[in-house]
């Protein structure tokens, strides 16, 4: 099974390290292959980083920001975005649609 987690998900399971998010993240190691692009992984990094982001989570330090990232390509599989998606108003969800269908994902969560 292909999945795309969204990048609200995969934010979620960075900051919440016991929350639904990262259990479902980390079912990937063994239950799904999960779908990466590098504009998720640059969506992911760019929003952690985020000043209000980083004040309510203090304990998320850059360290574990690189380690997270680190952590999502050794347990992902990266997607090369080939193809043009148009179904959303918001550029940035058709980003997350072109690498579920280059990646040939059967679920996008």
């Amino acid at each position: 099974m292909r999945v795309v987690l969204d990048v609200n998900i995969l934010i979620s399971a960075a900051i919440t390290p016991q929350g639904e998010a990262r259990r479902i993240l980390h079912q990937a190691e063994t239950e799904y292959t999960l779908l990466l692009s590098d504009f998720i992984l640059r969506q992911v990094e760019r929003v952690l980083a985020y000043p209000h982001i980083q004040s309510h989570y203090s304990h998320l330090t850059q360290t574990d920001i690189v380690d997270y990232l680190s952590y999502l390509q050794k347990t992902g599989v990266h997607v090369i975005e080939q193809t043009s998606v148009s179904v959303s108003p918001d550029p940035e969800d058709n980003r997350i649609l072109a690498a579920a269908v280059d990646g040939q994902a059967d679920y996008l969560v």
